[in-house]
């Protein structure tokens, strides 16, 4: 057995193990834990910290104190750990109680509104804040939105995830074809579809300025608003101070269309990152992404 292959395995087994134990040990415990692995990691991932380092100097512009780009490295280890605490907890959560005491909602009628329509909805988001409690809230809102996923290695890994985040009745796709066709199934019977533009997983995207520089992002939100006419709604969850979570939805972006695709899609996707670029500037440490960007 390889290296990798032996590593991915570890990988697969301690989060199995994991997502039993958080089933049993109380919440609070779980995130002083993540915390701690998440400060320990900052240390011990010296590749990856060069990488968040360069995410945050384009965040925070290049004359950023280094003081200031320590204390938001740090913090994102420790927001990704408690990403994964908020995974692992899925299958344990109640809906309801979360939308009343966890999670509230700011902007929730620009979906309604656009749901109503029926053409279907474009969730788009970003890596940041705790996405896995926000989506949870929307069960009981009533919604199911099916959500097109990063693959990742080991496949039972991946699995497992898309397990747990099913729980309470969402539908998760690894993006790719199959993927895409079905999210054009799913918005063509007016359902919702949520996909991250801030990461370009499997290396079909395009550079688009991205804070201060062009970075590659994915361009599936506006392939699939092309193809069927639903619009996009950006969606942005922030975690609070008193382990709440507040998730904003905004108005639609208004896609631009020509007889220049390629040129369109450049505008279009720009739109919709640009709407982003405040909320991660407000709270760069809860940025969740540890690979480069630019």
């Amino acid at each position: 057995m390889s290296w990798l292959r032996l590593a991915n395995r570890l990988k697969y087994v301690v989060f199995r193990l994991s997502a039993g134990a958080t089933q049993h040990l109380p919440a609070r415990l779980m995130y002083m834990l993540a915390a701690l692995v998440g400060t320990a990691s900052f240390y011990l991932s010296p590749t990856k910290r060069r990488a968040v380092v360069s995410n945050l100097r384009h965040v925070l512009g290049r004359d950023a104190a280094a003081h200031a780009i320590d204390r938001n490295s740090r913090a994102i280890y420790r927001s990704v750990a408690s990403y994964y605490v908020d995974l692992l907890s899925v299958p344990r959560l109640n809906v309801a109680q979360l939308r009343s005491s966890r999670v509230r909602e700011k902007g929730y009628e620009h979906l309604a509104s656009a749901l109503a329509e029926g053409h279907g909805v474009i969730l788009a988001t970003v890596h940041y804040g705790c996405p896995e409690l926000a989506l949870q809230a929307a069960r009981a809102w009533g919604i199911e939105i099916l959500v097109l996923t990063e693959p990742i290695a080991p496949p039972e890994l991946s699995e497992l995830f898309d397990r747990l985040r099913a729980s309470h009745g969402h539908r998760f796709m690894p993006a790719g074809l199959a993927g895409g066709r079905e999210a054009i199934r799913t918005l063509r019977r007016g359902g919702a579809v949520l996909l991250a533009v801030d990461r370009d997983i499997q290396g079909h995207g395009i550079r688009v300025p991205f804070f201060d520089a062009p970075a590659a992002v994915p361009v599936g939100a506006v392939e699939l608003a092309r193809r069927t006419g639903a619009p996009i709604i950006p969606a942005v969850s922030h975690r609070l101070a008193d382990g709440t979570a507040l998730v904003t939805l905004e108005a639609a972006v208004e896609l631009v269309w020509s007889d220049d695709r390629r040129a369109d899609t450049v505008a279009s996707i720009r739109r919709v990152l640009e709407r982003f670029e405040g909320h991660i500037r407000s709270d760069p440490g809860q940025w969740l992404v540890l690979e480069p960007l630019w």
